[in-house]
This record gives C-alpha cells, sequence and structure tokens, in this order.
C-alpha cells in the first residue's frame, strides 16, 4: 500500500453587483447578458451527481433576505454497514443535503492511538516553535506544521498538519476503503489528497463564524469533499460541528453575504436562519462534507461544564483540474496521493508532476510571486483553482494578477462567467497597482512581455464593456 511505502519514504459596488444573479439590482445587472437566466448554465460535470455551481433561477432574488427562519434540519445520519450494502443511496443523500454522517466509520481502539499520536506530535510542534533561534526559522516551522495556529486573536482552535505514519494510516485506510465508493461518484478515484490534518479545540474554545470551505460566488471552483473523523466522544459541551444541510447552493452563499453586509444576527442567529444542527458523535464516527456547505465548528464550554480536548481529524480530496487555494499537508505530502492509494482497490498509474508538487507548496506559503507563477502554471493547464491563485497574488498587490483575472472575466474561463464590468474592474486595478510600483523602480516588475501576450486587457485594444 501506498500509505505504508510512505512510512519508508472598503465601500463601493459589492459583490452582487458585479453578478447577475439575486441579491443584485435590476439597475445594475448588464444588459444584453447572453443567457435567459442562470437555469441555462446548471449542468453536471463528469458525470456525476448534481452539483450546483452557481445560481439557478433569477427569480429567487425577491426573497434571499425574507425568508422564515428555518428549524434545526435532521442530520442524515447511517451506518457503516448501511453505506457498504447500499453506496448508491449514499450518494443521492450526500449529493441532497451537502453531508452524510456514518456511525461506526473507524474502530474505536485506532482512533484512541491516533489521538494519543496528535497529543504529543502538538506538544513536540510547539516545543520545536518555541525553541526556535530566529523569527525566520520560527515562521517555517509554523508553516510546516500549523494550517493555522490561531482562530481570530486567541491560541484555541489549531490545525496541526499529520505525517503518513503508522497511527495516521491505521484510520485512513479503513476509512477510505468505506467511503471511496461515495467520494468516487463525485470526485473519481483518481481524486488528490490536498488536506491531512487534526483539528484540535480545548475547553473556552470559542465559535468559528459560519462559512463554507469553496465559495460558490465568484470562484470558478467545483466543490471538494471533506471527511472528518472523531477521535474521541464529541458532546455539545466539547464544541461539535454545525451543519446546515442543503446549503451548498448558490442562494444560500448569496443569502449569508447579505446577512454578514447588513451585520444581521449573531452567530446562533445566522445557525438557526440556515436550519444548522449539531453533530454529537461517538469516537470513530465520520462525516463526509461538500466543502460548499456552510458550517462551523462549535464553541466548547469551560472544563466545569463539560468542555476538554476535542480532536477531528480531516481529509480532503479534490478532482484534477480543480486545485484549492489552499491545502493543508505536510511538504512531502503535496501531489503524493490519490484516493486509490487508500482505499485497497485497484492501483491507478500516478506520474508524479514535481513542477506541480513545487509550485504548491511554495504558493501555500505566501510567497507572492510563488502564489503568481502557480496561478499562471495552472491556468496554462486550464485549471480552475487558477482563479483563487490569482486573487490571493492580486491581494498582495500584483499588477499582472489583476490583468489575468481581467482577461479570465472578459474571457469566460476556468468556470468564470463572461463578466465585462468585474474584467474592467481587475484591468483598472492592475494598471494602478503597476503604476504604483514604477514609481519604486527596485520593485517594478517588467511587464512588457505581459503586455504584447495580452494586449485587450494591457492596452485596451478591444472594448471591454459590451453593452
Amino acid at each position: 500500500m501506498k500509505c505504508h511505502e510512505a512510512m519508508a519514504a472598503g465601500s463601493g459596488p459589492t459583490t452582487a453587483d458585479f453578478l447577475d444573479c439575486p441579491g443584485a439590482s435590476e439597475k445594475s445587472r448588464r444588459r444584453g447578458w447572453p443567457f435567459g437566466s442562470w437555469s441555462d448554465l446548471s449542468f453536471n460535470v463528469w458525470g456525476a451527481p448534481g452539483i450546483q455551481t452557481t445560481v439557478q433561477d433569477k427569480s429567487n432574488a425577491g426573497r434571499i433576505l425574507h425568508e422564515v427562519p428555518g428549524e434545526a434540519a435532521p442530520l442524515p445520519w447511517v451506518c457503516a454497514d448501511d453505506v457498504t450494502c447500499d453506496p448508491a443511496d449514499a450518494i443521492q443523500t450526500l449529493d441532497k443535503e451537502g453531508c452524510l454522517l456514518i456511525r461506526s466509520a473507524v474502530s474505536a481502539p485506532a482512533c484512541q492511538r491516533l489521538a494519543e499520536f496528535v497529543d504529543h506530535a502538538l506538544a513536540s510542534a510547539q516545543h520545536e516553535v518555541s525553541e526556535a533561534c530566529d523569527a525566520k526559522t520560527r515562521s517555517g516551522l509554523i508553516k510546516q506544521y500549523f494550517r493555522k495556529l490561531v482562530h481570530g486573536e486567541r491560541q484555541d482552535r489549531i490545525e496541526l498538519t499529520l505525517p503518513m505514519v503508522p497511527e495516521v494510516c491505521e484510520v485512513l485506510e479503513p476509512l477510505c476503503a468505506l467511503v471511496s465508493p461515495i467520494l468516487a461518484a463525485f470526485l473519481s478515484r483518481r481524486a488528490a489528497l490536498v488536506d491531512l490534518s487534526c483539528m484540535i479545540t480545548d475547553a473556552g474554545a470559542e465559535q468559528q463564524p459560519l462559512h463554507a470551505d469553496t465559495k460558490i460566488i465568484d470562484s470558478g471552483l467545483l466543490p471538494l469533499f471533506t471527511v472528518f473523523v472523531a477521535l474521541q466522544d464529541i458532546t455539545s459541551a466539547m464544541g461539535p460541528t454545525w451543519l446546515c444541510p442543503r446549503s451548498h447552493t448558490a442562494e444560500s452563499h448569496l443569502r449569508l453575504m447579505a446577512l454578514r453586509a447588513r451585520s444581521d444576527g449573531s452567530s446562533g442567529d445566522l445557525l438557526e436562519q440556515f436550519g444548522g444542527s449539531s453533530a454529537e458523535c461517538t469516537i470513530g464516527s465520520a462525516i463526509l462534507m461538500n466543502s460548499q456547505l456552510l458550517h462551523c465548528g462549535g464553541g466548547q464550554a469551560p472544563v466545569e461544564r463539560g468542555g476538554g480536548r476535542r480532536r477531528l481529524l480531516y481529509v480532503t480530496f479534490h478532482r484534477p483540474g480543480n486545485t484549492p487555494a489552499e491545502h493543508s499537508l505536510r511538504d512531502e505530502l503535496v501531489g503524493e496521493y490519490r484516493l486509490a492509494d487508500f482505499d485497497g482497490g485497484v492501483p491507478l498509474a500516478h506520474d508524479k508532476d514535481e513542477v506541480y508538487q513545487r509550485l504548491f507548496v511554495e504558493a501555500n506559503k505566501r510567497s507572492l510571486q510563488a502564489m503568481l507563477d502557480f496561478a499562471l502554471f495552472l491556468r496554462e493547464r486550464e485549471d480552475r483553482g487558477a482563479v483563487m491563485w490569482f486573487k490571493r497574488a492580486k491581494e498582495k498587490g500584483h499588477p499582472l494578477a489583476s490583468m489575468h483575472l481581467a482577461e479570465i472575466y472578459l474571457k469566460g474561463e476556468l468556470g468564470i462567467f463572461q463578466d465585462p464590468i468585474q474584467a474592467e474592474h481587475f484591468r483598472q486595478e492592475g494598471l494602478r497597482l503597476c503604476q504604483a510600483l514604477k514609481q519604486r523602480a527596485s520593485s517594478s516588475p517588467d511587464v512588457s512581455d505581459e503586455q504584447t501576450l495580452h494586449p485587450t486587457v494591457w492596452l485596451g485594444k478591444t472594448p471591454l464593456l459590451w453593452f
């Protein structure tokens, strides 16, 4: 098995104003939009179950902010034996609800051994970071071991990346053998491993904001699928995961954006608005989740009220050509594994892509040039993930990233619908960034090649606004 081989080795227009969708005013919607409705653009990919990637019907515009708050939706729990006997029913449930919860997915002893390993690995990593000789070394260690060391201003929600060791494989292999028939229906068995980490919270940890791991609006990415495994019993006092079934839709995302923009409601109110339910569970239980589903980690009670360490293993897979905007993996694992490497099925040939691996590792460390280089690499391969990596580079101030985004939106590439208004917005922002850098000669990028290759957005030779 591959697993064991590894052990040996500001103000202004809102987002909705740039979209022809519910939430955009009639005045701001583009005239001459080439499609009658968003439902004309709804499609399935790779013969997978229906995955909504955009708004389906403009007629919903009037009710996004006026729906009656929903009651807590019952979570779709099944037994492991049911999944084995009838994966088709599990696939349908996950497709419809956006989540599927499985009792006794992994044995309790295997989870207990992994929990002990996690505690020792966390203590060792934190000690190594604290003993670092300088700030650069410390920063490198943090990026190696942790995806997010703090949540907000408090060090109470830790995401520890895991190595491919026996304790991890003892959980990962039976888990993937169980859920692979389900995940493969959405992703194929060639789906790449992009997260292998443990979420750790302790008593008193605050609740996460309600969110989706993959945005539907304005990202182009198709959903990833994450599997969580409880490494101990999780009670209501220990901050269980809150899930909002059937919220993996563009309408739900737009509604959350609008409510947040109005500062309308606390975290609890938002969970009620979207029918959130908490997933208290026993050790070895698993949650399969579409990454577009609205969810959050719950807040923990103090120790005297039942709070205690919660360890939640999570693994995420993505389909080829849909690289996410970050990963939670040790560097040596990036680009190395597929779902088929763990599920015990027929082995699949896998040619390693060393350039992809190197660029993904460096970009994930938040180097500006590495982000741009990875985005360019992904765009050349027509990988939808290029859009989000260009956006990350743009947010850090790179003009070339803005210009490539302008061209992508102008042409309608990589899952982004043609949007000349947003294209012009990116073009103007790129020109401003370029001018600002030119005023600092030592930092000014050479853009001559880009101007030659992409005259449409740099020189304005083709009208950007088609109305």
